[in-house]
This record gives structure tokens, sequence and C-alpha cells, in this order.
């Protein structure tokens, strides 16, 4: 097993579209390979919602064939304070997919929302990611 470090910043989210498509509460959940992080819920925003989280997971363990194939996801939910929250929508990168990009780094990038049972983008998460294999040179914050 080797350790990898996988590391996000969340930025904003634009055009959420809620269950009922009026002002929600939302909120951004991340996994990746038994790691999860959740930001805090933003109220009363659907069209430009501020997050501004910024999350490094220094030892996430996997075998090199399980890297090749391995997952960072984002889902967007929208807060229900009696029943289940609902998803708004989600994207995922595949970990060596952007470790194989320049300085290991997919930067500012819109990823588009949706959910598994309709094909429309249900919103836009912009976010930068990186992925580091054991002797890589971490990205500049320039």
């Amino acid at each position: 097993m080797q350790n990898y470090v996988v590391g996000f910043t969340i930025f904003e989210g634009r055009s959420f579209q809620s269950e009922d498509k009026g002002l929600c509460d939302p909120f951004v959940v991340v996994e990746c390979c038994d790691h999860q992080y959740q930001t805090d819920v933003v109220p009363d925003r659907v069209a430009l919602v501020p997050f501004g989280d910024t999350c490094i997971w220094s030892e996430v363990q996997l075998y090199p064939k399980e890297f090749e194939s391995a997952l960072i996801e984002f889902k967007v939910y929208a807060l229900y304070w009696f029943t289940r929250n609902y998803l708004i929508g989600k994207a995922a990168l595949q970990l060596d997919f952007i470790n194989k990009r320049n300085h290991h780094l997919y930067a500012r990038r819109w990823l588009m929302l949706r959910r598994d049972d309709s094909p429309d983008i249900t919103g836009m998460l912009n976010v930068t990611v990186f992925v580091l294999l054991p002797g890589d040179q971490a990205p500049s914050a320039t």
C-alpha cells in the first residue's frame, strides 16, 4: 500500500436546482476512499453560493491498482430540517486522471452536477483538486 495526498478547494456553486426550484440551504459532502468532508450550510441561496472550503487528506492509503480507479466525489445537498436532505447533484473525478495532469492539479474548474435519475445539469461547482503520489512535489499557490 502507498500513501497518496489528496487536496481540494471548493470555491463556489452556481445555479443549484432544489426540489421546489426555490431558495435552499446547500452544503457539499466530499468523499474519497473512506475519507469524508462536509462544508457548512449556506442559508437561503441558489444562484451563487460562496463556500471557500479547503481540505487536505495526507494519508489516503491505496494499492496502485486501486489508485487507478479511485474517485473523489462531490455531492451537493439541500438541507431539510425534518426529512432526508435532498441531493441536488453530484460529480466525480478520477484520482489517476488528476495526477497525470500538469503539476498533478485540476485547477479552478467547473464540475457539472447531475442526479442519477436524470441527465440534466442541476448546478455547477467550482473546485481545485490535486493528487500526489509518493515523491511528487506539491503544486504552488500561484
